[in-house]
């Protein structure tokens, strides 16, 4: 437990990531002060879906961008992101083939270029899936 206390941050980051430490103690660790540890809570496998919810809402735009990233991220959080203020995060949820259907129509009319024409793509998949392209090819 002490080093939840650590003073370092990439000590903390370091415990954040090991998928056998308690689940308390990621929730601890999700209000982090840190980016890089409340970003190593997000990618820990057996972080807790509660947890994952308040990432979802952290302050920072580059912890919810990471998290609607991840794969194991789920399409409610998805749709739940969708709605994100930053417009980064809405553009790699509409990335997302998870992304439930409803919440890709409402950014295939944001007011982002840039998520619109993603989420565009992302629909034209589903109906025709072999014109996938990958983000860079965007």
């Amino acid at each position: 437990a002490r080093f939840v206390e650590s003073r370092d941050a990439s000590v903390r980051a370091l415990l954040a990531s090991n998928p056998g430490i308690p689940s308390e103690w990621l929730s601890r660790l999700a209000g982090d002060e840190d980016t890089q540890v409340r970003r190593a809570v997000a990618k820990n496998p057996e972080t807790p879906f509660e947890t994952l919810m308040r990432l979802a809402m952290d302050e920072s735009p580059s912890i919810r961008e990471y998290l609607a990233g991840q794969p194991r991220t789920s399409a409610g959080m998805l749709a739940f992101l969708a709605e994100d203020e930053n417009a980064r995060v809405r553009r790699v949820v509409a990335d997302r083939p998870q992304t439930p259907a409803d919440s890709l129509a409402v950014l295939a009319e944001d007011a982002d270029k840039s998520e619109r024409r993603v989420a565009l793509e992302t629909l034209k998949w589903r109906v025709r899936p072999w014109t996938r392209r990958t983000p860079s090819a965007i």
